[in-house]
């Protein structure tokens, strides 16, 4: 068992220790302080991958808090702490492809940019121009710029994968209200993904 006195030295004790006191029922203060340290080690460079792959910071912080509380939930099931930080790295990854996943589902609702009718005049998109992160960060960006609720709407339906009955319990709306905001939002998406690319294309 290692002491509250041990973890006033924490930065020498190794991840493993820390774990050990991570997981122990016995003080749960030296508990939650053990795994303050293991946070305060690692996650600068969980949010450094997080954030070289998801360009808003707040999503990041989000995604980052999220690694974290999986982490401390599946503590006691880590086979072999000596491995924590590959172990790490894997919920990470797994949290972000879940995420990047969701984002998809939202980029096929609003429909690729190369499928959307360009002004008169201009050339259609290369293919696959703004596949991709591009795509991501616009309609992130797009999505930023709508109003509120139908902003927070997408984001709980799309990012979040709330379902239209606890979306409208947390709006404190009736379900078609949420629905024909959800229609609402990916037709002004449309249209702001459309200014995007001509601008991107000037």
């Amino acid at each position: 068992m290692i002491t509250q006195h041990a973890l006033e030295a924490a930065h020498r004790l190794s991840d493993a220790e820390l774990i050990a006191c991570t997981i122990s029922t016995e003080d749960h203060t030296a508990a939650q302080a053990a795994f303050t340290h293991l946070y305060d080690r690692h996650s600068r460079g969980v949010w450094r991958f997080l954030r070289e792959r998801v360009r808003h910071a707040p999503t990041a912080e989000d995604l980052l808090q999220e690694v974290f509380i999986r982490v401390y939930r599946k503590l006691p099931s880590l086979a072999s702490r000596e491995h924590f930080p590959g172990w790490l790295r894997g919920i990470s990854r797994n949290l972000l492809l879940d995420h990047l996943r969701r984002r998809g589902r939202l980029g096929a609702e609003v429909g690729h940019l190369e499928t959307v009718p360009d002004r008169p005049g201009r050339g259609q998109p290369p293919s696959g121009r703004l596949a991709g992160r591009d795509l991501e960060r616009r309609i992130e960006a797009a999505i930023d710029r709508l109003p509120e609720p139908t902003s927070e709407i997408l984001r709980l339906r799309y990012l979040e994968e709330w379902d239209v009955r606890r979306i409208a319990t947390r709006m404190e709306c009736e379900p078609h209200c949420v629905k024909y905001r959800l229609r609402e939002g990916r037709q002004r998406l449309r249209w702001l993904l459309r200014e995007a690319w001509s601008e991107y294309a000037d």
